[in-house]
């Protein structure tokens, strides 16, 4: 907001300043960008989130049927392979500790993991508890930073985002997964013993409960004769670590999925008109300037760089109408800007000794925000101001005839 209500006096080259007015639309410069409907609301970041996330998945449009059947496949598909690795990362610990394992038997839908828990420390039980979610939630954090790794290189198919997503929320969950299908298997009756006094043998209490969520529970009942204790402690871990794990899978969906499609969607639909980027008509990337100016060096063309300094004086529009010519008892600032222009310089003629004119190739300008336009024709006003682009022609006038000779060569 450098120009004070739209009016605009430039200067160059110490020359008399000019006045331009400029008409802004106030309803114009309070409008925010948006391709939504306006009566609705993107909502919290969160809201949005969720929303979105179920549509790349295919669960929020059940149009085509066979996106959503295919996502509830996939969906099916993680829940066994994260059961799977919930129990061999319970097998794993047992293992690593050297604790006597009587049975391992698995099936699709569980797994009979049978060692004694009256016979190992309450610590080995924690374990347990936290082994297999931890590893169901570390294999989904390598696949999601394996997918990452990938997509900076190569473009990753949206089925394997769909994989990422789902899986990440069936493993962030699978404490509830692991005890729904207890509750509903019917295996929660078996730790449900009346006399803990009569059990003595270790090989029996494995044989009774088989249950994740009741092993610690089971575990403080044999040896305290009260298992509130362990039943407090493991409604705390899962939910600590349920709440861990989803925070994890949020910043992860927010961040890494499609490449940070929902964030960038989101802050699109709620940012104001000024924080957008609006590249110009005939804007060029550094890159495709360098490129252009390089090739003109290999084919022997002339590059010339020119610096104009544009100095500003803004005023109000009551001192419009008495501004004098007096440009220094005004608030001005100065920008600079950089002119580029390669010509193709036609070998002289034999027997001649005057140079022959060099003729235009291509020309840029750099101006002070960074951005490089190339000035195609006469189109270049909503750019830089008039009195800019007179300067220019000036510039480039000084070096070019006003009309080509026909057998002139045109810089191909």
């Amino acid at each position: 907001e450098k120009f004070s209500k739209g009016v605009r006096k430039v200067t160059l080259d110490d020359k008399k300043p000019g006045v331009q007015v400029v008409s802004v639309d106030a309803m114009q410069a309070k409008h925010t960008c948006s391709v939504m409907d306006p009566s609705k609301d993107p909502g919290n970041e969160g809201g949005f989130l969720v929303q979105e996330a179920l549509h790349d998945v295919g669960l929020l449009n059940w149009r085509p049927l066979w996106r959503p059947l295919g996502s509830l496949t996939v969906l099916f598909v993680c829940f066994l392979i994260r059961l799977q690795i919930h129990y061999i990362g319970n097998i794993a610990l047992l293992m690593l500790l050297n604790r006597p394992i009587y049975e391992a038997s698995g099936s699709w839908e569980r797994w009979a993991i049978r060692y004694s828990p009256i016979a190992n420390k309450t610590s080995v039980e924690v374990g347990m508890l936290c082994a297999g979610p931890a590893a169901a939630y570390l294999f989904w954090v390598l696949c999601a930073f394996s997918t990452w790794v990938v997509s900076t290189v190569f473009s990753v198919d949206p089925l394997v985002y769909t994989f990422i997503v789902l899986f990440g929320f069936v493993s962030s969950i699978d404490p509830l997964l692991v005890l729904l299908v207890d509750l509903l298997g019917g295996h929660v009756g078996s730790c449900l013993v009346s006399e803990f006094a009569t059990i003595n043998i270790i090989k029996d209490t494995a044989n009774l409960c088989s249950v994740d969520s009741l092993r610690l529970w089971f575990h403080f009942k044999v040896h305290e004769g009260n298992g509130t204790t362990g039943l407090v402690m493991a409604v705390t871990m899962y939910l600590g670590m349920m709440g861990i794990f989803l925070v994890g899978l949020y910043t992860v969906v927010l961040n890494v999925h499609m490449k940070g499609r929902i964030l960038d969607t989101f802050r699109r639909l709620t940012a104001r008109e000024e924080a957008l980027l609006c590249p110009l008509d005939a804007e060029v990337s550094l890159r495709d300037m360098k490129e252009i100016l390089n090739a003109s060096r290999r084919a022997h063309r002339q590059i010339v760089v020119t610096d104009l300094l544009v100095t500003y004086h803004g005023l109000d529009e009551k001192q419009v109408a008495l501004a004098d010519d007096d440009a220094s008892q005004q608030q001005h600032f100065d920008d600079r800007i950089t002119h580029i222009a390669a010509y193709t310089c036609p070998e002289p003629v034999a027997g001649s000794k005057e140079l022959p004119s060099r003729f235009l190739y291509r020309h840029f300008l750099t101006l002070p925000d960074g951005a490089i336009v190339e000035l195609l024709g006469e189109d270049a006003s909503s750019a830089v101001s008039n009195k800019v682009l007179t300067s220019i022609r000036n510039i480039v006038q000084e070096t070019i005839p006003p009309k080509f000779p026909e057998a002139a060569p045109k810089g191909g």
